[in-house]
């Protein structure tokens, strides 16, 4: 993942959903491989909603 802003909020929101189910301390490669995962998720669940909006003829926003 790319050192720039987004990828750094991804970083950030995976640390505090780490905290929240009881994680206090990580390595910061697990971290960022976290956020890797969440954002290849993040992509294929929008790759899947504009396949299915769009076999029901729904191209314009």
């Amino acid at each position: 993942m790319e050192s720039n802003y987004p990828s750094h909020m991804l970083e950030v929101s995976v640390a505090q959903m780490c905290l929240t189910v009881g994680w206090s301390k990580t390595k910061p490669s697990a971290l960022t491989y976290l956020a890797a995962l969440l954002e290849r998720y993040l992509r294929k669940i929008g790759q899947l909603c504009m396949g299915s909006a769009e076999l029901n003829n729904r191209t314009a926003a």
